[in-house]
């Protein structure tokens, strides 16, 4: 079962449509857990992981040097971006 990630709206816009009347709510999620996005759907810079899962530990810290950015290649390994001087390849 996949569980939703519950978020504070830090900012809430209600429209109208002019046509339909109907209501249309706009807004940005106060996100937890290492999450980010207007509906906190990714994991934060220098973290990793599917922040879809809806638990506390879906974005870890990405294993990288001064914890630089990083992603999970197709066989589920991680590979560290933006290194600094001196450093290459996976984590």
């Amino acid at each position: 079962m996949n569980r939703i990630n519950i978020a504070l709206v830090t900012k809430l816009i209600i429209m109208i449509n002019p046509v339909t009347g109907k209501l249309t709510f706009i807004g940005r999620c106060i996100c937890e857990h290492n999450t980010a996005g207007d509906n906190c759907e990714v994991c934060a810079p220098g973290f990793y992981g599917n922040a879809l899962q809806g638990t506390e530990s879906d974005c870890e810290p990405c294993p990288c040097p001064q914890q630089g950015a990083c992603v999970i290649l197709p066989d589920e390994s991680v590979a560290c971006l933006q290194c600094p001087e001196g450093y290459a390849g996976n984590k």
